[in-house]
């Protein structure tokens, strides 16, 4: 009868610090396995050990940029509503400049009815002041 050849493997020579080989030992009488099995063990632990702490770590990045991301979304609303304002508030300047602009033409052509109309505009101020929370 031939043995099957062994699949091959990679060895490797280990040197450890005093009382190491004992502490492996004990480990793998504890866990009923080989020095060899037991060092497998633990090695392939602190590997998956690692992955986890990837996965925990990129969850942290992933939660941390959903948060800047809401964030900017935010700031885009409050900028786009700030925007919309500032349009509508340009619009009613503009409006009143035109009116302003007619009426000084038609008040410098001799028209009586424009020249009254200007000066009621200019006494509406059409440039309000925003009232602070101080006043």
């Amino acid at each position: 009868m031939s043995k099957k050849p062994a699949q091959p493997q990679d060895k490797y020579v280990l040197r450890l610090p005093d009382g190491m080989r004992d502490r492996i030992k004990a480990a793998a009488d504890v866990n009923n396995r080989s020095m060899n099995a037991e060092i497998i063990a633990r090695l392939e632990g602190s590997f998956i050990d690692d992955a986890s702490e990837q996965i925990e770590r990129q969850d942290r990045m992933l939660s941390e940029q959903t948060a800047a991301f809401l964030s900017l979304a935010e700031e885009l609303r409050e900028t786009k509503s700030n925007m919309t304002r500032i349009e509508r508030e340009l619009k009613s300047v503009t409006k009143s400049a035109v009116t302003i602009g007619r009426a000084l033409s038609e008040a410098a052509s001799g028209n009586d009815r424009d020249l009254n109309l200007l000066l009621r505009i200019a006494r509406e101020d059409p440039f309000p002041k925003k009232h602070s929370e101080d006043e």
